[in-house]
C-alpha cells in the first residue's frame, strides 16, 4: 500500500455499508479506467478525454473538486506531462473518496436531464423529475431514477452525455445502485 496510496481500499466489515461499498467500487473501477487508459498511453489528450467523461462522477462525489481538476486540465501544455497526470490523479481519487449524497446525486441527475429534456416528452420528463424527487426524500433508491435516465441517454443523448461514467461506474450486475 505504501508503493500505492491511491489505491482504493476499505476495510471488509465497512462495505457492508451500502453507500461506502458503492463508493469504493466506483473508485476501483475509476482507478482501473486511469490505469488502462490514461496510464496505457499518457498523453494531455487523454487526460482531457478521462476528464471529460468522469465530470458528472466527479460533480456527484465533491462538485468543487471538478472545479479543481478543471484548473489541472486546464494548465496543459504549460507543466510538465507526468507532473501533470499525478496531480491529476491524485486530486481526482481525493474527490471520489468523497461519498456521494442524495443531495448531490439529485444536483447530478438534474444537471444530465439538461441535455435531453428538449427531446423528451413533457409526460415523460415530468415522470423523470418525479423519480428523482421521490428519491432525493428517499422513497426510491437511485437505481429508480437512473434507469429512467439512462433510457432517456441511450435514446437522445449526444455522444458526450453517453460516455460520462457517472451512468455506469461499475458493472450494473453488482447492483450497488439498488440500495442508495
Amino acid at each position: 500500500m505504501e508503493n500505492t496510496p491511491l489505491l482504493p481500499v476499505e476495510e471488509e466489515g465497512r462495505l457492508h455499508d451500502p453507500v461506502l461499498c458503492e463508493n469504493f467500487f466506483s473508485r476501483v473501477y475509476a482507478y482501473d479506467r486511469w490505469q488502462k487508459t490514461v496510464l496505457a498511453q499518457p498523453s494531455y489528450a487523454a487526460l482531457v478525454d478521462f476528464h471529460s467523461t468522469h465530470k458528472y462522477m466527479i460533480m456527484a462525489h465533491y462538485p468543487q473538486g471538478y472545479e479543481l481538476l478543471g484548473q489541472i486540465v486546464a494548465k496543459g501544455s504549460k507543466a510538465r506531462l507526468e507532473t501533470l497526470l499525478d496531480q491529476y490523479f491524485q486530486d481526482f481519487m481525493i474527490a471520489l473518496k468523497r461519498r456521494a449524497n442524495r443531495k448531490s446525486h439529485t444536483n447530478t441527475m438534474m444537471h444530465i436531464l439538461g441535455y435531453v429534456k428538449k427531446n423528451v416528452d413533457g409526460k415523460e420528463r415530468n415522470q423523470l423529475l418525479k423519480l428523482i424527487e421521490e428519491y432525493r426524500q428517499e422513497m426510491v433508491p437511485l437505481i429508480a431514477p437512473m434507469t429512467m435516465l439512462r433510457h432517456f441517454i441511450e435514446n437522445h443523448g449526444s455522444e458526450y452525455i453517453q460516455r460520462q461514467t457517472y451512468l455506469t461506474p461499475h458493472p450494473d450486475q453488482l447492483g450497488l445502485r439498488n440500495r442508495l
